[in-house]
């Protein structure tokens, strides 16, 4: 009997204890906690702005592979990239590549134009056919395959920009893409005057140099004001490509020639317009008959947009990925 009573007593003893606890915890989730509202005036003020504020998208990094930027790009290289595109992207190429159809709207709706096109392979070998179509012949397109030469259009180009004649011509293709945009500019600001140099300066962000250094590339010739901006300006990058851009579009109004684009494109879609629009070729007056077997057609202007486009989006993808430009 002392048994049993002390077993009940134990019993009951545990049930005690454990609805106890059973209590105090419901207490504890059923009192609302005091609101803790020095903790976040605590942190400090930095790690307060870095969680509020979103990390900018590092939209075209994934393409760090593909740039090959120590390389001269083969047909190999050229499709490989056009393949590791993105749709957005890859679109976005072919409408800064002035491909005959691709419009704004097509852009800004990658997945359904490419669908409308009949997938990723016929739009890529579309923008393959607009770069030969471009930069040949009326007697060589006809028995070309959709393998594009990109290295040698791109150094074609170049040679014609600089007046058929290079400076290095065994570099990479992304140091040769940089020199096609250096030739169009230095071409450009030769055509210039002192005056007209200083109205491009106050029209541009380039305004923002001291009045020294400004006064040195106004009175510099092309060659030299250029190397005069390597050492002020940031001139890496897709920065690269929007000074340039700045500069010959002002430059454009100065010498009276019309931009063939709306100025809403955009900022890339203007960038490209300008440089590989009548800006350069015109202040360098180049004539088709310099370029041989090519000359029945080919067009410089044309090639030189599918380029630049190329080239703008590795130079988006080379500020993503924090990397020095070529």
């Amino acid at each position: 009997m002392n048994k049993m009573l002390t077993t009940i007593a134990n019993f009951t003893c545990i049930v005690f204890v454990a609805s106890c606890q059973s209590a105090s915890m419901q207490t504890r989730q059923t009192v609302p906690q005091p609101e803790k509202e020095y903790v976040a005036s605590a942190q400090p003020a930095s790690m307060q702005t870095r969680q509020a504020v979103p990390q900018p998208e590092k939209e075209y990094a994934y393409l760090g592979y593909w740039l090959c930027l120590d390389r001269k790009w083969g047909p190999y290289e050229y499709y490989a990239f056009l393949y590791a595109c993105k749709d957005k992207h890859l679109v976005e190429i072919a409408f800064l590549s002035d491909v005959k159809g691709i419009t704004q709207y097509d852009a800004d709706h990658a997945t359904e134009t490419l669908q409308r096109y009949g997938g990723r392979a016929p739009f890529i070998t579309l923008i393959q056919k607009d770069m030969l179509w471009d930069s040949s012949a009326l007697v060589t397109y006809p028995i070309s395959s959709l393998k594009v030469p990109y290295h040698d259009l791109v150094t074609w180009t170049t040679k014609a920009a600089w007046g058929g004649k290079l400076s290095d011509p065994f570099v990479t293709t992304a140091k040769m893409e940089r020199s096609l945009i250096e030739a169009l500019f230095v071409s450009t600001w030769d055509k210039l005057s002192p005056e007209q140099r200083k109205h491009v300066f106050n029209n541009t962000k380039l305004s923002e140099l001291s009045p020294d250094q400004t006064a040195a590339i106004v009175g510099a010739s092309g060659l030299a004001a250029l190397a005069i901006f390597s050492g002020t300006v940031a001139l890496s990058g897709f920065a690269f490509y929007q000074t340039m851009s700045s500069v010959m579009c002002a430059s454009a109004g100065v010498l009276g020639i019309t931009l063939p684009f709306a100025a809403s494109y955009g900022a890339t879609s203007t960038v490209v317009g300008v440089m590989s629009g009548p800006v350069g070729w015109t202040a360098m007056g180049i004539g088709a008959a310099s370029v041989g077997l090519w000359s029945t057609r080919a067009n410089y202007a044309k090639t030189a947009q599918n380029i630049i486009a190329i080239a703008i989006v590795k130079a988006k993808a080379v500020d993503d990925l924090g990397w020095s430009g070529p």
